[in-house]
């Protein structure tokens, strides 16, 4: 059973959100802008809606399996995290897009707001501060990663 739920939680990851936001625009997402299929690549090439669009669903892959995982593996401590990863590599490496896909930062958002809700909302902010301010998604990306195990 537990295997099976893995192998789910892998697959709400491998959903490629980027690219079929960008089939409904008629654009091929890894072949425009940095070719990454995330969040970011959809937001630079096909603008604020797309964008926003693929960050939430991105960000709901990451959270859906962690907070299924609870209800369905109660006893299992480690499981919401297991799940968390399994959902970050599905979307890291769909088997829908040959093994291809995003890097992970907007699903890995979702699966820290599962696992450690507040923690995962300060993160948050400092990548959107980082953001505003320097206007680099990696930066803000880094920025982020770096307070969250202090902020937990």
């Amino acid at each position: 059973m537990i295997f099976l739920w893995i192998a789910a939680c892998f697959l709400i990851g491998s959903f490629p959100t980027a690219y079929l936001v960008g089939r409904l625009r008629g654009v091929d997402i890894r072949t425009v802008g940095s070719g990454n299929a995330g969040a970011t690549n959809v937001f630079r090439t096909l603008g604020k809606t797309p964008g926003i669009l693929t960050l939430s669903v991105d960000i709901i892959k990451g959270l859906v399996p962690v907070l299924l995982c609870r209800s369905f593996f109660p006893l299992e401590p480690m499981m919401p995290v297991i799940s968390g990863l399994a959902a970050v590599a599905g979307h890291s490496w769909s088997p829908f897009l040959r093994f291809k896909g995003g890097k992970g930062v907007a699903t890995s958002a979702g699966v820290f707001l599962g696992l450690a809700p507040w923690a995962g909302i300060v993160a948050i902010a400092v990548f959107l501060g980082v953001f505003l301010w320097t206007r680099t998604v990696s930066i803000g990306s880094l920025s982020a990663a770096v307070v969250l195990p202090s902020a937990s």
